[in-house]
């Protein structure tokens, strides 16, 4: 049975109605890698699983898996749990499908996570627990592209060569289970992207053609094993292409109009990592995928929804912004869901929920991290069936809408947690696109300060400008609130300021002291202009230079070391006119 620890650290709505007797091997302390999700008559319940053993499952109070439902057998099914799963029909009445096959009864076959198990009428998928598991290798299409464009910039200046390969595989098995195939075979850094009903691209950096050629080989045999039919096709830099239209076998997409899109009034974009973000958004936004931004808060998670509706087809169509963080459970569950007059005391009226208002536009959920899960219950249920139920109304309305959701939480702790609905996050996780903070967009931080002061500056007034030594302190400054914190620095500057340019002493002192401090950053409430601001420099450039001779000239590990993204090291390495070391061999 499970214990109560395990039980307790459940959400009651996830609970099991009736316990499993079934539990991993006595002393077994691995992570659990495995859940259970079990539809029935609409309702959905989700277990924790072991990583090994049998399962049965069936109607009977002695099943391991009770499930409750006329159409499921006392002794309906087994599910073997290992390093791969299986499922058995235990001679059942109504027969158990896996893919949409019907079994024989006692015949036993391979399963795959995500894949439909039907048992009667109830719906079974097994699914990872952890998030990271899921994602590691799997990407959508734009994402691939992207770093394949980011590969050609990587090898024309290291000279190391990477390859893409491109893999056509037919057979019984669904797409989920064939990248899972083919990412058992792969390194950590290689990528898998679907394309297309039966094809699969697979970006394999840092290889020769002859390691990608063997790798590819691998791949091939472990899916023509599973009788599937696989064509291959594998392209190799810069024999093949130099481009990443070239290397996809594609023509080169023609360059954007001279003019640039609407960004919105505070979306100043100018440091190339958000640059990228911004041509990713634009891509996706053509699309009809829903998007999941994520991202510190006060980045910009809400304008680069702004910009994704402001591009799409859907445009000239309603924007709604809802903040879940901001609404209590009841309160939410209205203004998304609209409700019929008398469902509660105080509805006197008729009121259409946002969802129903927002048809054929966009809406936008704000911290969909802090949504109480009874209500990611019935927002999974309106994207299934594009259909919204008003509380209190007996039949549900059509709709048609776009889903972009942001938060600032790590959604993969939460859904291991159990504070985040896993399926939910897989049918709004279109695209990931993650808004890199302000630290590590340094090229954007003086062009978003001139703007602020631009915009608060009184009429009658000339906005002032940035010394060079307000400029420094700004880029060492670690911006624990990101670009919101940014416009409210600028607005008190221009309170301190009386003349035409704003100096490190009209910028607060009151730093946060609970954030870390930036590379070389004193502790004192003095700032650096002149020679302190000299000084600084040098304390930052004699730390980045240790840190590379630690990591023998690796800039990754430097990166991380310093606590810097790779490309905020680069952006210093340029600033502090440190030579980029070479590879050692």
């Amino acid at each position: 049975m499970f214990t109560a620890s395990i039980l307790d650290a459940m959400p009651a709505e996830l609970q099991p109605t009736e316990p499993f007797a079934w539990a991993p091997a006595a002393g077994a302390d691995a992570e659990k890698k495995f859940s259970l999700l079990v539809v029935r008559d609409g309702e959905a319940s989700t277990y924790p699983l072991g990583n090994s053993g049998r399962l049965s499952i069936g109607r009977a109070t002695e099943a391991d898996v009770r499930v409750d439902h006329r159409s499921v057998s006392r002794e309906h099914a087994a599910l073997y749990l290992g390093d791969t799963l299986h499922i058995e029909d235990l001679d059942s009445a109504n027969g158990t499908r896996v893919r949409d096959v019907p079994l024989k009864p006692r015949e036993r076959v391979e399963v795959f996570p995500d894949d439909v198990i039907d048992l009667g009428a109830v719906l079974l998928v097994v699914q990872y627990r952890r998030l990271e598991q899921r994602l590691r290798r799997s990407c959508d299409l734009a994402f691939f592209e992207l770093r394949i464009e980011e590969e050609c910039e990587r090898a024309q200046r290291s000279g190391l060569s990477f390859s893409v390969a491109r893999v056509e595989a037919e057979g019984g098995l669904g797409a989920h289970a064939i990248q899972l195939l083919l990412a058992s075979d792969l390194e950590q850094a290689d990528l898998v992207a679907s394309q297309g009903a039966s094809g699969y691209l697979i970006l394999l950096p840092s290889v020769t053609a002859a390691e990608a050629g063997v790798r590819v080989e691998r791949c091939v045999d472990r899916l023509t094993k599973r009788g599937l039919a696989v064509r291959t096709d594998l392209k190799h830099w810069p024999e093949d292409g130099r481009t990443a239209a070239e290397l996809l076998g594609r023509k080169p997409v023609p360059p954007p109009p001279s003019s640039a899109p609407r960004l919105g009034n505070d979306f100043i974009v100018h440091d190339e990592v958000m640059r990228r973000v911004c041509k990713l958004l634009g891509r996706v936004a053509d699309s009809e995928l829903s998007v999941v931004l994520l991202g510190e808060t006060g980045v910009g998670k809400e304008l680069c929804a702004e910009l994704v509706h402001d591009l799409s087809p859907r445009a000239n169509k309603r924007f709604l912004r809802l903040n879940c963080a901001a609404l209590s459970e009841s309160l939410l569950e209205a203004e998304l869901f609209g409700h019929e007059r008398g469902a509660f005391t105080g509805a006197i009226a008729d009121k259409p929920g946002l969802l129903e208002s927002a048809d054929g536009g966009t809406i936008f959920l704000d911290e969909i991290g802090d949504m109480p899960l009874a209500t990611q219950i019935k927002l999974l249920r309106v994207l299934e069936a594009r259909e919204v139920l008003r509380v209190g109304a007996r039949s549900p309305r059509p709709i048609d809408i776009r889903v972009l959701a942001a938060s600032h939480r790590d959604l993969g702790e939460h859904i291991t947690n159990g504070l985040f609905r896993e399926d939910l996050f897989y049918r709004l996780n279109g695209i990931s696109v993650i808004v890199p903070p302000l630290r590590e967009r340094i090229d954007d931080i003086e062009p978003l300060a001139l703007h602020f002061l631009a915009r608060y500056t009184k009429k009658g007034r000339a906005t002032p400008s940035l010394s060079v030594a307000s400029v420094d302190w700004l880029e060492a400054h670690f911006w624990p609130g990101n670009v919101r914190e940014l416009r409210n620095l600028m607005e008190r500057a221009l309170i301190l300021c009386e003349g035409d340019l704003v100096l490190p002493e009209h910028l607060p002192l009151d730093r946060p002291r609970s954030s870390a401090p930036p590379m070389g950053h004193r502790s004192s409430s003095a700032q650096p202009p002149g020679a302190l601001r000299e000084e600084v420099k040098s304390l930052e450039r004699e730390r980045i230079e240790h840190a590379l001779a630690e990591c023998q000239g690796n800039q990754r590990r430097a990166a991380e070391k310093l606590g810097l993204s790779r490309g905020a090291l680069l952006r210093r390495l340029e600033l502090l006119q440190i030579a980029r070391p070479r590879k050692r061999d």
